[in-house]
C-alpha cells in the first residue's frame, strides 16, 4: 500500500458519494452532504492538530466573513466563539484554510467563490499575545508575515474546461484588483485536474501565488493526491500564537481598590 493507492481509493469513494447525493431532492441538503464528504476526507488525512469545520470567521475589529463551506483551524489552540451543530464561529487568528465546495464549477460559481474566499482572507489577524521568540512565516505572497496567512481553495466535483477555469480566475482577480494574499490559491476538480502555481525558474509547484509564479493547470486522474500533497506542503508548518480573546470582548468595568 502506498499514498497513490490510498488516494485513488478515497477519490473513488468520494465520487460514489457524490453520485448517491444526486438522489437528494432538497438543494441545501444535497450541498451539505457534498461538503461533508470533503470534510470527512480532510479529518481522516490531515494532522491531528488541525480541526475541520464550517461557519463564519470574525476578526477582533468585528468584521465577519461570508459563510464558509470548510474551515481548517488550529484544534489545539483556537477557541470556538459559537458552536451549534455543525456550524461554528471562529476567531480569525486561529484559521489556517478556507475551502469552497462546488458540485460544478463554472464562471458564475467561480465568481461567487472568489468573493466568498476573499471575505475571509482579507480579515485582519491582530489579536495575539506576544511570544518570547518572534516567529515570521514565509516568504508567502512575496513577503514575510507575523502569522500564518489564510489559504483559500476551491474543491469541485466537476467543472468547465480547466484552461477556462484558470483564465476566468485570473481575469476576475484582476478586475477586482485583489492583492495576491486575497486571491484563491488553489483549485481542485476531482478526477479532472488542478489550477495551481508554478515557479518556472525553479521548476517548482506551489500552493500559493507569489511574485515569480505563474498560474497553471494540469489535467490528471490523481487530482486528490496532488491536492493533498499541496495542502501538506503548507499546513504542517502552520503556527499560531496564543489568541488574545479580550480583543474580541466589548465590556466596561469600574475598577475599585479593596481599601
Amino acid at each position: 500500500m502506498n499514498l497513490n493507492t490510498v488516494m485513488q481509493s478515497v477519490a473513488k469513494q468520494m465520487s460514489s458519494e457524490f453520485d448517491l447525493s444526486r438522489g437528494i431532492e432538497h438543494r441545501v441538503t444535497k450541498g451539505t452532504a457534498r461538503e461533508s464528504t470533503v470534510k470527512d476526507f480532510l479529518r481522516q488525512h490531515l494532522p491531528a492538530f488541525l480541526g475541520v469545520g464550517s461557519g463564519e470567521i470574525i476578526s477582533a475589529d468585528n468584521q465577519v466573513s461570508r459563510q464558509m463551506d470548510v474551515v481548517i483551524y488550529d484544534a489545539e489552540k483556537c477557541p470556538i466563539i459559537y458552536r451549534q451543530s455543525d456550524v461554528q464561529v471562529f476567531p480569525n487568528e486561529g484559521v489556517y484554510t478556507v475551502i469552497e465546495v462546488k458540485s460544478y464549477l463554472d464562471s458564475e460559481e467561480l465568481k461567487k467563490s472568489i468573493d466568498i474566499i476573499a471575505s475571509a482572507k482579507k480579515l485582519p489577524k491582530v489579536a495575539y499575545y506576544d511570544e518570547a521568540v518572534k516567529i515570521s512565516v514565509g516568504p508567502l505572497y512575496g513577503r514575510r508575515w507575523p502569522y500564518f496567512p489564510t489559504l483559500g481553495a476551491i474543491f469541485a466535483y466537476d467543472s468547465m474546461n480547466l484552461l477556462n477555469v484558470g483564465k476566468v480566475l485570473e481575469r476576475l482577480s484582476q478586475e477586482r484588483n485583489l492583492p495576491l494574499y486575497e486571491q484563491i490559491d488553489l483549485v481542485c476538480v476531482l478526477n479532472k485536474g488542478l489550477v495551481f502555481n508554478f515557479v518556472p525558474d525553479k521548476n517548482e509547484v506551489l500552493c500559493r501565488p507569489g511574485i515569480s509564479t505563474e498560474r497553471v493547470y494540469a489535467e490528471t486522474q490523481e487530482t486528490l493526491l496532488q491536492f493533498y500533497i499541496l495542502l501538506m506542503q503548507e499546513l504542517p508548518q502552520a503556527h499560531m500564537r496564543p489568541i488574545k480573546m479580550s480583543k474580541y470582548a466589548r465590556y466596561r468595568a469600574e475598577i475599585r481598590p479593596l481599601s
